[in-house]
């Protein structure tokens, strides 16, 4: 990979918030050596919410969410790491809760307060850099902007933590086996050459142990206020009820997503499902195979 020379740090930074991310396409497997795009980076894909971090010129710190929300204040631990990067640097990573030894995603719903509480530690995994003081490396090839990052990054301690990557398919081939069961979902796998442009061109792609899928809420079954399952339309037209039972944050995200979009005809306490009127809440599923595979619940969509 080719180096490329550290500018002055007096230079304001051009990156601006908020910033689109570039978003990877989907591959249902990983291709085989002669079938890949080039030479490629290969970076474990996290379970948790996307974001930006900036550290201003001014001294102020940001987390944006991938659709442009503010997340600062729902991470302040986060926000005050970003302070040991320079100034006017600018970063692309995952916001991860590990519940122990395993990434759980829910954790990530509730308040900082509640997660100190029981003991939930959350990272901000960073495996990209848009911006070094005082330059844009969006214009940069995906090798270029690693070797910058594994730099600026070097001595940096938790919870900011550099993802790991490599370029030996047989070695990612090995994390997709080995993570899976602490809750990592797959791998990432960018062009070397890429640059960072959103959009289906960027050189981006994912693959899951399992892909998910989005689908609208149509309804819950059991209390309100205490939702056991989803009732959920899929892409292809049928309706499924979720299984296994909604845990606890699941139900509590649930429940604050249907509030005042029940319909009042199926609201009673004794309705076997209350239905939800439109527009529904889309969710991500993870759909099992055949026609009436199981379907899980995985979390609420939000809104871009």
């Amino acid at each position: 990979m080719a180096t490329s020379k550290k500018p002055a740090t007096s230079s304001p930074v051009t990156v601006r918030t908020p910033v689109e991310l570039v978003r990877p396409v989907s591959w249902p497997l990983l291709p085989a050596e002669r079938e890949l795009p080039g030479p490629v980076l290969f970076q474990p894909k996290m379970d948790g919410f996307r974001a930006a971090g900036f550290h201003l010129e001014t001294g102020r710190t940001l987390l944006q969410s991938r659709s442009g929300r503010d997340l600062t204040a729902d991470f302040p631990d986060i926000a005050r790491a970003l302070t040991t990067l320079p100034e006017g640097t600018v970063v692309d990573g995952e916001l991860v809760a590990w519940n122990g030894a395993h990434i759980d995603f829910t954790q990530l719903l509730r308040t900082p307060a509640a997660r100190a509480r029981d003991g939930i530690h959350v990272t901000y995994v960073v495996f990209d850099l848009l911006a070094e003081p005082g330059r844009d490396l969006r214009a940069g090839t995906a090798g270029e902007r690693w070797e910058v990052l594994s730099r600026l990054m070097a001595g940096v301690r938790p919870p900011l933590q550099q993802i790991i990557a490599t370029t030996d398919r047989t070695e990612a081939l090995r994390w997709l086996e080995q993570m899976q069961p602490f809750g990592v979902e797959g791998l990432i796998v960018k062009t070397l050459d890429g640059r960072y442009v959103p959009g289906v061109r960027a050189g981006w792609w994912k693959v899951r142990h399992a892909d998910t899928t989005d689908a609208d809420l149509v309804g819950i079954t059991g209390p309100v206020t205490r939702p056991e399952a989803c009732l959920v339309r899929l892409p292809d037209g049928r309706q499924e009820v979720t299984a296994p039972r909604l845990t606890g944050p699941q139900a509590r995200q649930v429940a604050a997503a249907v509030a005042g979009r029940l319909d009042p005809a199926t609201a009673g306490p004794a309705a076997r499902i209350h239905w939800v009127t439109a527009p529904q809440p889309v969710v991500e599923v993870l759909a099992g195979s055949g026609r009436h595979g199981e379907v899980r619940y995985i979390r609420l969509r939000l809104p871009d």
